[in-house]
C-alpha cells in the first residue's frame, strides 16, 4: 500500500477537490502526508485499518483520504485542541468512516440513491465504529481520545445501536480541545461530501458550497474562503448557483 500516492490520487479535480498548488500550502500538505505515512509505517494496526479500508470501501475509502489529508490542515490552520495528541489529530480524519467495513456492501456501494432503510442502515456507520474494537485499540494506546472526536463529529447527538434497538451512546461533553477538533473533522467531512461526486450526484458549484457551509464560517472565521482556495472545488458541477 503507497498511502501517499493514494492520498494524492484521491484529490483528483475532476470527481473531487483539487489541492493548491501554491508553494505555501503544497510544502504544508506535503509534510502532512508525511505525518500519517509515518504513523502507518510504525503501527502495523492502523496500517491493517487502512488497507482494509481501502480493499473494502472503495470511493469511501477515498472520501476517507481526502477527510483525513483536509482535516489535518484544518487543524494546523484552526487547531487550538488542547488535550489532543498530535498521533489522534493526524489519524481521526483517516479512520472516521471505519464503521462502514460492518455495511452491507450491497447497500454501502449502491449505485443510485438509497431508500429510507437503507440510509438508516449507513447512518449506523457510527455507531459501528463506536463498538469496532480496531478503533478501540487505537484510542486506548498512542491515539488518547481519538474515539471521542470522530463519533462527536456526526451532528446528531445519539444513535441508536444494538438488535434490541434500546441501546444507545452519548455524545458526551469531554473538553473544549475535543469539541474543536470533533466540529474541524465534521468541516472537513461536509466540504468534501459537497465538493465531490456521488452517485446520485456531481459536485455542487463553488457559490453552492459556500452558502451550504456558512454555519462553520461563523463557527470559524474565514474556514470556507480558506478550503474552496486551498482545496478547489472541480467544475463539473450539477448546480451551477
Amino acid at each position: 500500500m503507497n498511502l501517499a500516492d493514494n492520498i494524492v490520487d484521491a484529490f483528483d479535480g475532476v470527481s473531487s477537490p483539487s489541492v493548491s498548488l501554491d508553494r505555501v500550502i503544497g510544502s504544508k500538505i506535503c509534510h502532512a502526508i508525511d505525518d500519517i505515512v509515518l504513523l502507518v509505517e510504525k503501527d502495523p494496526h492502523l496500517a491493517f485499518m487502512l488497507d482494509e479500508m481501502g480493499t473494502h470501501l472503495k470511493r469511501h475509502y477515498d472520501h476517507s483520504l481526502r477527510v483525513g489529508l483536509i482535516f489535518q490542515d484544518l487543524i494546523r490552520v484552526y487547531g487550538e485542541v488542547n488535550g489532543v495528541s498530535s498521533q489522534s489529530a493526524t489519524v481521526a480524519g483517516y479512520v472516521h468512516d471505519y464503521g462502514k467495513l460492518s455495511i452491507d456492501s450491497s447497500v454501502l456501494h449502491k449505485e443510485g440513491p438509497l431508500d429510507e432503510e437503507e440510509t438508516a442502515e449507513v447512518h449506523r456507520h457510527n455507531v459501528l465504529l463506536a463498538t469496532s474494537e480496531d478503533i478501540h485499540l487505537l484510542n486506548d494506546g498512542d491515539y488518547s481520545g481519538l474515539l471521542p472526536i470522530v463519533i462527536r463529529h456526526h451532528p446528531y447527538s445519539r444513535r441508536m445501536a444494538g438488535n434490541n434497538g434500546n441501546v444507545f451512546y452519548d455524545r458526551r461533553i469531554i473538553d473544549g480541545g475535543t469539541i474543536r477538533a470533533a466540529y474541524l473533522l465534521r468541516v472537513a467531512d461536509r466540504y468534501d461530501a459537497l465538493s465531490s461526486v456521488r452517485v446520485y450526484k456531481k459536485p455542487f458549484s463553488e457559490a453552492t458550497i459556500r452558502n451550504l457551509m456558512l454555519p462553520f464560517d461563523r463557527l470559524f472565521p474565514g474556514i470556507v474562503e480558506y478550503l474552496v482556495k486551498n482545496f478547489p472545488p472541480p467544475k463539473n458541477y450539477s448546480n451551477p448557483t
